[in-house]
């Protein structure tokens, strides 16, 4: 994994079959320091089961959600992972402006639980990584590589020239 910044200022790098997310946990990293997580058993293992949410069906996310959130305390920390995994992952962020209705609104998600969970993907039993469609991009460049070497060797047998340099 590659940080950028100060030690204080390192993402949590979460990483699980499908894809690897890098959650920064807030726009101000000097107010964030990954030593809670990496010192605090309690908070670790927390942080550690919010990637979980991904195998589980979208329609449960948001329940399983709601009950995970409240294992959390009131620290400071552990309280901005909460609200910036709920706002860009879970239920959007919240519209400050009520209008007419009091009902509290939310933006769209920036990242549905749509987008990121596999689980359909694990049942079916199909790839949850990108690895086949990686490979077979390797492959499809390795052809067009042996293409290209083959047109130049028919292109130098057209012009009849050898690779050979020329004894001085």
């Amino acid at each position: 994994a590659k940080y950028f910044g100060d030690r204080a200022s390192r993402p949590i790098i979460v990483s699980y079959p499908a894809r690897t997310y890098t959650i920064y946990l807030q726009k101000n990293p000097k107010r964030w320091s990954s030593n809670k997580y990496q010192n605090d058993d309690k908070f670790n293992l927390l942080a550690r089961k919010i990637p979980a949410l991904a195998f589980l069906p979208v329609n449960l996310v948001k329940d399983v959600w709601n009950n995970l959130k409240l294992e959390f305390s009131n620290d400071e920390n552990e309280q901005l992972l909460v609200s910036y995994f709920e706002e860009n992952y879970i239920l959007g962020k919240m519209k400050m402006r009520y209008r007419n209705n009091r009902t509290p609104k939310r933006h769209e998600l920036i990242f549905p639980p749509e987008m990121w969970s596999v689980s359909s993907r694990t049942l079916t039993g199909i790839p949850r990584t990108s690895n086949f469609a990686e490979g077979l991009y390797k492959f499809i460049r390795g052809i067009q590589k042996e293409q290209k070497e083959t047109e130049v060797t028919i292109e130098r047998l057209i012009t009849n020239t050898t690779t050979q340099q020329k004894n001085k």
